[in-house]
């Protein structure tokens, strides 16, 4: 037995396309994520290391500038297993009297890091400490 549904004349539009917008929210496709890599920044007594994981990416295709304070990279993810490239792109603010010619960069197993050099004025000096006994016993 079949049945069949008989729609009156002004409702057939409103359910034609409201059938129509279903199957476009289904079958449109979903658009990708941004690729936003993780990152970390560490400090030590002598400079600044981000560590910034890019997987998948050769070195050549990351690229790094710093322009005034702040330190630019980006980098393109090849095309891989039917996914398209992806570039991304991150800006970092160096800290006041950074040096550029200072800067070194290594990629190592997924993961790029950036050396940023303190400036002199930033790093720590130990200070002596004397006391007038100390001073006495040696004069």
């Amino acid at each position: 037995m079949t049945y069949r549904l008989r729609l009156a004349p002004a409702v057939r539009p409103v359910f034609r396309s409201d059938v129509a917008r279903l199957f476009d929210d289904v079958f449109t496709p979903v658009p990708r994520r941004s690729w936003a890599p993780e990152s970390d920044v560490r400090e030590t007594d002598a400079h600044y290391e981000l560590s910034i994981d890019i997987p998948g990416v050769p070195a050549e295709q990351v690229e790094l500038t710093v322009e005034g304070r702040t330190l630019t990279i980006r980098a393109e993810r090849p095309a891989r297993d039917g996914r398209g490239a992806s570039t991304v792109q991150r800006a970092f603010h160096l800290p006041e009297g950074t040096d550029a010619e200072h800067i070194t960069a290594r990629a190592e197993h997924g993961v790029l890091t950036v050396q940023i050099a303190k400036p002199a004025a930033q790093q720590p000096r130990r200070i002596p400490i004397t006391s007038p006994a100390v001073a006495t016993a040696t004069a």
